[in-house]
């Protein structure tokens, strides 16, 4: 016979506590509401284009950014997880005894519960992040993907026109993503390494384990290669590359910029292959930092000074003379692009009649007597006629002729343009930049021959609105020279 325990007087048992549903529902909740915008505007777009008959465009984009979306987020996070579970995989099983690693314990201790789940979490939120900018590169794969010759060599590199419109622009982003990828890896292994002890900043012998130095280097190597092929590809890049003078290579891009890049790429690969050496010899432990030390000053010098002093002592002295040949290439380049290289060119002898008395009669109209500078008044104009920060005028405003009160006048005009850039941040919203900031309003008109005693010009038009000498006209302007 077993007799029962009486419960102790006033004894009650411990039950489990109950986690709290409140941070999972709000979360859900987000993720929801997220959802549904998403689908909103997807289904927004799928009206639109279906409306105007291209369903299969859209289609096509949005297979793509999934696509992308997903790609992207899986070479990230797997990049990252790959990283992470071989610091740990590699990590010292004993944790050497020192000040540094004391602290560190109690870390390790509680991370231990949850590192199950920072090993999923950590790269999945690394990867999303990620995801989204590949999936806005719909365009450039699509380029790439769908890729055709031109037909036409470039006559710097000799390749094909057609590489540099579909195949630089996606190498250009490879290069950069999986640069950013084993960035990212690269500071998730040095964090675990140093998390469980395989990196030591101050412990006074082997401050590294020999898992954690090949893993670094082959990762400081990797990204040293990458550094190396961007700066390749680069060189290309500067074919398409937008200067003050023209688009594409100038004459110290083709003699020092190109010569520049090719010698980083070049030192980049070596000083990565000292990694990979350093990582299995101990002996070579401190080159790579060296090689690192070349890599840096190299792209000082030869990146930088050396390219800024070719512009300077070489080009800009004789810069007419030098320019010409890749003027020309711009020019050339420009009426194949436009279809008119093939146009026949013929002269035109212009001749005129001319009276002893016509200088004299032009005399005060003739632009040589002007008073009022085109190229300098700009900034009064703004100062004296802008009257609100969303308008703007040319930097160098324009020179005409009007009949006046019966006389021909020099005249200095300019039209009074719409700029949101300048608008202030709290009017820009989608209602104001759409249907109340649509259009500028009206020109204005100075003399070019008069100013007044304290050097202001003449103004005949003039305002908002924009009464003057020049009568009647609609003062809306929504194409301006800007």
């Amino acid at each position: 016979m077993s007799f029962a325990k009486e419960p102790r007087k006033g004894f009650r048992p411990v039950l489990g506590r109950r986690r709290g549903a409140l941070l999972p529902t709000v979360v859900v909740l987000i993720a929801l509401v997220l959802v549904v915008l998403l689908l909103s505007e997807i289904w927004t777009d799928v009206l639109w284009f279906r409306h105007l008959g291209y369903t299969g465009v859209y289609r096509t984009r949005l297979f793509t950014q999934v696509g992308l979306f997903v790609v992207g987020g899986l070479i990230m996070a797997g990049g990252v997880l790959a990283s992470l579970l071989i610091a740990y995989r590699t990590r010292p099983i004993y944790a050497p005894a020192s000040t540094e690693q004391a602290s560190l314990d109690r870390y390790r201790e509680s991370m231990e519960p949850l590192r199950r789940f920072v090993v999923v979490a950590l790269p999945a939120f690394v990867g999303l992040f990620a995801a989204w900018p590949a999936s806005q590169e719909w365009r450039t794969f699509l380029l790439w993907w769908n890729r055709s010759s031109f037909g036409t060599k470039d006559p710097q590199f000799h390749l094909d026109l057609g590489f540099y419109v579909f195949t630089l622009p996606w190498l250009q982003f490879l290069v950069g993503f999986v640069t950013s990828v084993v960035f990212v890896s690269g500071l998730v292994a040095v964090v675990t390494h140093y998390l469980y002890g395989g990196l030591r900043l101050q412990s006074e012998g082997q401050r590294m384990t020999s898992a954690a130095r090949v893993h670094l280097a082959s990762i400081a190597a990797l990204f040293l290669v990458l550094r190396g092929l961007d700066s390749w590809i680069g060189m290309y890049a500067l074919t398409t590359r937008q200067s003050t003078l023209i688009t594409g290579l100038t004459y110290t891009d083709a003699r020092a910029v190109v010569t520049a890049r090719a010698v980083l790429a070049v030192i980049s690969v070596i000083v990565a292959a000292l990694f990979i050496v350093a990582a299995f010899s101990d002996g070579w432990r401190m080159v790579p930092l060296y090689g690192v030390a070349l890599l840096v000053v190299s792209a000082i010098v030869v990146g930088q000074i050396y390219p800024a002093i070719v512009q300077r002592f070489q080009v800009t002295p004789s810069a007419q003379q030098l320019e010409a040949p890749y003027i020309q290439r711009n020019i050339t380049a420009t009426r194949d692009a436009y279809g008119i290289s093939g146009l026949e060119v013929t002269r035109y002898a212009a001749r005129t009649q001319a009276t002893p008395d016509a200088l004299r009669n032009d005399a005060a109209t003739i632009p040589g007597i002007r008073l009022i500078d085109p190229a300098l008044i700009s900034p009064t104009f703004r100062q004296l006629e802008q009257n609100k920060p969303y308008y703007y005028f040319a930097d160098s405003l324009d020179v005409d002729r009007y009949d006046i009160d019966g006389k021909t006048r020099d005249t200095v005009i300019a039209v009074r343009e719409l700029n949101l850039d300048d608008a202030p941040d709290s009017q820009r919203n989608w209602y104001n930049d759409h249907v109340v900031y649509t259009h500028g309003f009206g020109v204005v008109a100075a003399y070019g021959n008069t100013r007044t005693w304290d050097g202001k010009p003449v103004f005949f038009q003039s305002g908002i609105p924009s009464p003057g000498a020049l009568g009647g006209f609609e003062p809306r302007v929504y194409y301006g020279e800007q």
